[in-house]
């Protein structure tokens, strides 16, 4: 994962994070503030049934959602 900026503070949020594998350049980006529109479609692919288990299982933590 990467966050830019790296280091966030309350008076500058992160405003971008890339998700990808270790060591290579991020491929999936969400950027804070932006619209796709009124409909999106996301599509991510996986090389196993165990990742799509990985990705779909509960989490202890909650992921934090900005409404």
């Amino acid at each position: 994962m990467l966050q830019i900026p790296p280091n966030a503070t309350p008076n500058q949020p992160t405003a971008m994070t890339g998700f990808g594998l270790a060591g290579v350049k991020p491929y999936f980006w969400l950027i804070d503030g932006g619209t796709v529109g009124t409909n999106m479609h996301l599509a991510l692919t996986v090389d196993t049934r165990e990742d799509v288990a990985t990705f779909t299982r509960p989490r202890s933590t909650p992921v934090p959602r900005h409404c």
